[in-house]
């Protein structure tokens, strides 16, 4: 779940960037590319509280290598950063009024 979320948040940082650069139309308002990418940072809000919690979970069970474990915080600090990128720059709950 959390590799998902991680690849997913690429995607969103690729294609915002995409979208940003190169066309003159966001002087003019917000594109409608960039209103549907922007429904995206409350689904990564989601998937890195449902992260969150898998990794408090498994974190308890003995049969879990302390190699995984580490795999998976990794992967939730990478999240938590993004979903931190994504609250700084408000692009959670954006209001186009």
């Amino acid at each position: 779940m959390a590799l998902h979320g991680r690849l997913a948040h690429v995607v969103f940082v690729t294609l915002l960037a995409l979208t940003l650069t190169g066309d003159t139309s966001i002087l003019y308002g917000a594109p409608t590319s960039l209103r549907a990418l922007l429904l995206l940072p409350p689904l990564f809000l989601a998937l890195t509280a449902a992260a969150t919690a898998v990794t408090v979970t498994s974190w308890n069970r003995p049969h879990i290598g302390l190699a995984a474990r580490g795999h998976q915080v990794t992967l939730l600090v990478g999240m938590l950063g993004l979903t931190w990128f994504c609250q700084h720059w408000n692009l959670i709950g954006w209001q186009f009024g």
